[in-house]
């Protein structure tokens, strides 16, 4: 599966009332796998997602149309391998920069269900993030994670390079929030405020300079497509 790079102009995500038709027909399944999950791991929360049916780019517009979902349902498509291919999961994504080219990722902490990996701040759009006019806020839902995983304020950085990332039924929406300060003080700081925080999503961060820095291993190929994307951006 190759990556790829969509650039856009602007974004057009709207709510659908409509169910999925891929939980409606394994319910029972996905009870199942849920409550194995939930043995392995209890701080897991069987909360509300959307999720986007065929994300695409028309006329420099970024368009999709999202439904409601569980985690739980959400969770089993992910560990099945995606099998319904009309089904994409649409995430923001904060590409943290400090002013001395350094980027920096979070790393997931151990009682998430992406334990250990290594990847942009953010996460999956909720409920909460869909306006009165039925518009799905990706950008608002992304500031809000940057400031709840790291303690930083979008409103400090300079905001800009908007970009997606398609891996497989992977939409990754990201953001470079560019600070001035270098990459090092800026980790000090997410690191102090972690110590701080009672219930952490990350366990800490990794900074950077270069995509061969990052471990496949334990970044997606969406963290590492982005990295070398704001990376050649920083060179050019």
């Amino acid at each position: 599966m190759t990556d790829s790079i969509e650039v856009f102009d602007s974004i057009d995500f709207r709510l659908d009332e409509a169910s999925w038709p891929f939980a409606e027909a394994h319910r029972d399944r996905i009870a199942a796998h849920w409550a194995r999950e939930l043995a392995q791991k209890p701080a897991l929360w069987d909360g509300k997602l959307l999720g986007a049916s065929h994300p695409h780019v028309e006329n420099g517009v970024l368009k999709a149309r999202f439904l409601t979902v569980n985690f739980s349902e959400f969770l089993a498509w992910r560990d099945w391998g995606y099998p319904d291919t009309d089904y994409f999961n649409v995430f923001g994504s904060a590409v943290i920069a400090g002013n001395d080219g350094g980027i920096i990722f979070g790393i997931m902490g151990y009682d998430t269900s992406n334990a250990g990996q290594i990847y942009p701040c953010g996460g999956s759009l909720e409920p909460g993030d869909v306006g009165a006019d039925g518009r799905v806020d990706v950008f608002g839902a992304t500031a809000r994670e940057l400031v709840e995983e790291t303690g930083l304020d979008a409103g400090e950085a300079q905001l800009g390079g908007d970009f997606a990332v398609r891996s497989g039924q992977l939409l990754s929406i990201a953001r470079i929030y560019r600070f001035d300060a270098p990459a090092a003080a800026l980790a000090r700081r997410i690191e102090d405020n972690l110590t701080r925080q009672d219930e952490r999503e990350l366990e800490g961060v990794f900074t950077f300079a270069s995509p061969d820095e990052l471990d496949p291993a334990r970044s997606p190929t969406y963290a590492l497509a982005a990295a070398r994307h704001v990376l050649g951006r920083q060179a050019n």
